[in-house]
């Protein structure tokens, strides 16, 4: 099977995590700052050299479950994603992933500067594992 790629879509950041290719782990791969670099060249770069199926984007999802202007800019850049990158693009609750890489990072004693490089790529990761997670019926 091909990997899958999970993404936590920022407006700055985008961090990113690969499946194995047997799906059931989520690694955090990285995060794209896409003030450097155009995300969807790094993607599809990503995508080409990791042999990634399809992209799994986070969809941040009000509290109560429904969608508001966030979604609605995720949504878009995943439109976006499909159709520059060839990708086929799925979404899942990204709610509180985010809140809980950085409760993760606080518990293991990580400095505030790392935990900044670091809770895209973990959010990525939680995101990733949850869809696994889920696709696989735990």
């Amino acid at each position: 099977m091909a990997r899958l790629m999970g993404l936590d879509v920022g407006s700055r950041r985008i961090g990113v995590a690969l499946s194995d290719p047997g799906r059931s782990l989520a690694t955090g791969h990285g995060v794209i700052d896409r003030k450097r670099r155009d995300p969807f060249t790094a993607i599809a770069e990503l995508a080409a050299r990791e042999e990634v199926e399809a992209a799994i984007v986070g969809l941040p999802l009000n509290a109560d479950g429904t969608e508001g202007p966030a979604a609605a800019r995720v949504r878009a850049f995943g439109e976006e994603l499909a159709r520059r990158c060839r990708l086929r693009v799925e979404y899942h609750d990204e709610r509180y992933t985010t809140m809980a890489a950085e409760e993760a990072l606080v518990e293991g004693g990580v400095s505030w500067q790392r935990r900044k490089e670091l809770v895209d790529k973990l959010a990525a990761q939680l995101l990733l594992h949850g869809y696994l997670d889920a696709s696989a019926g735990c």
